[in-house]
């Protein structure tokens, strides 16, 4: 008997202890599903509660929405780390820019050849600049040649100076692009719930979340073009100028030097002029002044026919 009442006592305990645990649960349970409504009830405009049949679905988008920015997704590797977390297996992105300055010979063939380079290479002119003495050129060639670029052309004259610039853009570049990810993962589910739609309510609702999200797209998309193509082609400055001497092809630039040379060439000139001036008036003048004075003697001198004449005529 007294084994019995202990059995049954045991038993009783258990029973309770089970009881309890169930209860338990039960609240949490309760507690969770009541923090999920309040959750959607906060997320969900109140212009979308009388949604009908659609505002579950929209409600559902709401919190993807804040999952998504909440980073939930882990669409975007940020940068400096792998997929794995190992930094080796990034992919960097940089974007590199450089400048050269060479002094050559003959504008016209550098920069033709400076053409040539960038052509062979798979790039092209953006822009070009001419002056007397000197030419300018910018081009765009593929990041992987940029470095045999700016060999190539580095040998093409003397060399005057030379600068290479590197961006890292790596964070930047992995961080727009998990932002397109999470936003074009948006803009799909939008399109579905537009399907879905049964009144207009719902129609102008999402078509304006709809608008919203794809203007957003859009400018990260071109944010993402424009750094694209920095990163895959990189600038390369070229500047071309004849020697110092040099004012254009064959021509002598105009200096203090060559300003005194030309002053003392033309005071050379004048003497030679004058020398020659003097010989001439010797040569030629002595014999016309003793023309012209026998010709006064004849007329108008000791013998004076004209002014005997004259004389004559008068009376």
């Amino acid at each position: 008997m007294k084994k019995t009442r202990t059995f049954i006592l045991i038993t009783a305990l258990l029973m309770i202890c089970l009881l309890l645990a169930g209860c338990a649960a039960g609240g949490k349970k309760e507690a969770a599903s009541a923090r999920t409504m309040t959750s959607s009830a906060k997320i969900v405009s109140p212009t979308t509660s009388g949604f009908g049949a659609m505002n579950a679905s929209y409600a559902d988008y709401a919190v993807a929405e804040e999952a998504m920015a909440d980073g939930a997704y882990g669409a975007l590797p940020e940068a400096g780390t792998a997929a794995a977390g190992n930094e080796t297996s990034v992919d960097r992105k940089l974007i590199k820019n450089g400048s050269l300055n060479l002094e050559v010979e003959n504008l016209d063939e550098a920069e033709q050849a400076v053409i040539s380079w960038g052509t062979t290479l798979g790039g092209y002119v953006s822009d070009s600049s001419s002056w007397k003495s000197s030419r300018s050129l910018t081009l765009r060639i593929p990041s992987e040649r940029f470095d045999e670029a700016m060999s190539g052309i580095g040998t093409l004259g003397v060399m005057v100076s030379r600068n290479i610039y590197t961006n890292d853009v790596t964070e930047q570049f992995y961080d727009l692009q998990g932002r397109i990810q999470t936003k074009q993962i948006l803009y799909d589910r939008l399109n579905e719930y537009l399907k879905k739609a049964t009144n207009m309510a719902d129609l102008i609702s999402i078509e304006s979340e709809l608008n919203e999200v794809q203007s957003d797209l859009e400018s990260m998309q071109g944010q993402m073009n424009r750094l694209s193509n920095q990163i895959n082609f990189s600038t390369l400055s070229v500047y071309l100028e004849l020697p110092a001497d040099r004012e254009e092809e064959g021509f002598q630039r105009i200096t203090l030097g060559s300003r005194l040379s030309g002053l003392l060439s033309g005071f050379t000139t004048f003497l030679q002029y004058l020398i020659v001036g003097i010989v001439a008036l010797i040569v030629f003048g002595i014999p016309v002044l003793l023309a012209a004075a026998l010709l006064w003697w004849l007329c108008f001198g000791k013998i004076g026919l004209i002014r005997k004449l004259f004389q004559k005529l008068k009376k």
